[in-house]
């Protein structure tokens, strides 16, 4: 099942704001994959999306449950294009990796990735569906479905019409929240959500992908981020003692040389001692805590470059 044609798809440049910045890696997770391999990490790479889709979660969501799911449908089909898997490999990239993708385009099951994270962050139930067109070929193609009015929709971003289904001779549901069965139909078993369990595979059924490799959409700038703001904390706090401390002193300066001055004198400067003094112990605590930050995401950095190495190395 693929696109029929290439898409002219929108930049996106305005909705940057709300995605993080991908590191744009691939790891190899298993060579000669079975299917149940590309269900279990799909799981698994939706359950790491959701953070990810937040942003643009809120951005998405409509009047109610049809609006969304078309917003979504409309939102994915206009600003990621298609772009079917090279042959012999199955990507399966974070909802990070596929914004960062978009214009190259990704396949169904990155499309799926993203969407169900977005459906997971607005508390949404969904599943994703796989499905089967020819008896010979095996499962081939995947999209999210989310139950609605005693029935589903489907957002299929292959296809050029929301809620639209490409009639199939075998599928399979996988649901990502928590679901439990009511009158012959889906329905949520509480308030809250849990993902799939990651060891519930798919069995009996075997499709060949000699590759199956994760897109990693690690959030450099998050890590980035969390630094510099404690930094400018620490700046600030530093800031505004010295500028207690010189506002004291004019006081100072402007007291007369009675008793109750001199007291007043006193106090003024045993409270900026005070200030500087607590300034002194916590600042090198703090330091330490940035610096232990920046080792922590230098190694995590230093970890995918090493693990890009060993697939180069491997091939």
């Amino acid at each position: 099942m693929e696109a029929k044609f290439k898409r002219n798809i929108a930049d996106g440049k305005e909705y940057d704001i709300f995605f993080d910045t991908a590191l744009g890696t691939t790891k190899i997770i298993r060579m000669w994959a079975e299917l149940s391999d590309t269900i279990k990490l799909m799981k698994k790479v939706i359950q790491e999306s959701v953070p990810q889709t937040k942003a643009i979660s809120k951005v998405l969501k409509g009047a109610n449950t049809y609006e969304t799911c078309q917003n979504i449908w409309n939102f994915v089909y206009r600003h990621i294009n298609y772009n079917k898997d090279e042959k012999g490999k199955e990507q399966v990239r974070t909802a990070l990796r596929t914004w960062q993708d978009r214009h190259q385009g990704v396949d169904c099951d990155c499309y799926t990735v993203f969407i169900c994270s977005i459906l997971c962050n607005l508390k949404i139930p969904n599943a994703f569906r796989i499905a089967k067109y020819d008896k010979d070929v095996g499962f081939q193609h995947v999209y999210p479905i989310v139950p609605y009015e005693g029935r589903y929709l489907v957002i299929d971003c292959v296809l050029d019409e929301f809620n639209k289904e490409h009639p199939y001779i075998e599928k399979k549901d996988f649901w990502i929240m928590e679901l439990k069965k009511d009158l012959g139909f889906i329905t949520e078993d509480r308030k809250g959500y849990d993902y799939v369990p990651d060891d519930e595979f798919l069995n009996g059924e075997i499709g060949v992908l000699p590759v199956l490799a994760v897109g990693a959409g690690i959030a450099k700038s998050g890590a980035l981020a969390s630094i510099l703001s404690k930094g400018s904390g620490i700046l600030q706090n530093v800031g505004g003692a010295v500028g207690n401390v010189v506002q004291n002193v004019g006081k100072i300066l402007g007291i007369g040389k009675n008793k109750e001055a001199a007291d007043e004198a006193e106090r003024v400067l045993a409270e900026a001692k005070g200030k500087l003094q607590t300034l002194k112990t916590q600042v090198p605590q703090e330091i330490e805590q940035m610096r232990a930050m920046v080792a922590q995401a230098r190694q995590n950095y230093e970890n995918e470059l090493n693990q890009l190495t060993q697939i180069l190395n491997s091939i």
